[in-house]
This record gives structure tokens, sequence and C-alpha cells, in this order.
């Protein structure tokens, strides 16, 4: 194991999340993930945008980091308002759906998740976690009721 991998494993909370994280990693992470992480900072501190990044290094780098912010923000909310019970999740700047991640974590009772990023690949990257995710994460899925 790599130190960067070992660190995402560290760093993120839910199995479910690194199983999926690691799946996908594994059929697409090719390359040098330092290089790659490297020319996502120089990309990102040059006022850059997600379009183009290498996904693997930003799951590597940029992800357990992401993921451990919001899920403790998401544990302070949740003290905060101990009756708080959110049934959907809009994950704005989804990114890889790292926020939908650890909302549905938080609050298991969430029943609708939707991404939304400027960037397809982005897009694209959440909804392939989302496939190995719990139900809400999986916004493709057929759903019953009715027709829309």
């Amino acid at each position: 194991m790599r130190a960067n991998e070992l660190a995402f494993t560290i760093m993120t909370g839910s199995g479910l999340f690194q199983g999926a994280v690691a799946r996908w990693l594994a059929a697409h992470g090719e390359g040098s993930r330092r290089q790659g992480s490297a020319a996502l900072s120089a990309t990102y501190r040059a006022g850059g945008s997600s379009y183009g990044i290498d996904l693997a290094a930003y799951l590597v780098a940029r992800l357990p980091a992401t993921h451990a912010a919001v899920s403790r923000v998401l544990a302070e909310a949740a003290l905060a308002r101990p009756g708080l019970h959110p049934r959907s999740v809009l994950d704005a700047g989804a990114g890889p759906g790292t926020a939908a991640w650890a909302a549905v974590e938080a609050w298991p009772g969430i029943d609708r998740v939707t991404f939304l990023d400027t960037a397809p690949d982005f897009l694209r990257l959440a909804m392939a976690l989302a496939a190995d995710g719990p139900e809400p994460l999986a916004p493709y899925r057929p759903r019953p009721g009715p027709a829309r």
C-alpha cells in the first residue's frame, strides 16, 4: 500500500466509500499519482478549474482531507441540532460526491441525493462511485414511484 493510499484509508470514514474509491482507482488509476497531484495543486493555485484534471490524483490527494472536513462539520451540525433529520442532499460542486457520501453517513435517513457540478468528468466519477454506495447515492438507478 502506498503512503497516499494509507492516508486515504485513515482519513475516510465509510468502508463503502473506501471500497468504491479503491475499485475506481484500480480500474482507472494509471500513471504517477505524485506528478498528477503536483499538476493538480499547480492548476488550483493558478486559479484553474477542475476541467481535465487527473481524477485519480484528485481522489488520492484531495478527497481524504475533504471528506474528513465535511464529515467533521456534519457531525458538529448533528450534535448542535439533534432533531435534524434531512431527507435529501444537494451536493453542489459535487466533485466525486464527497459531501453526499459524508451526509449519508451522518444521516442514514437521507433518501435522495442530487449531484451538481460544472465538470462532466466529476459528475461521471460521482455517479460511478455512487453506484457502489447506499441507495440514496445512486441517482440514476430506477426507483419505484410515479413517472415524472
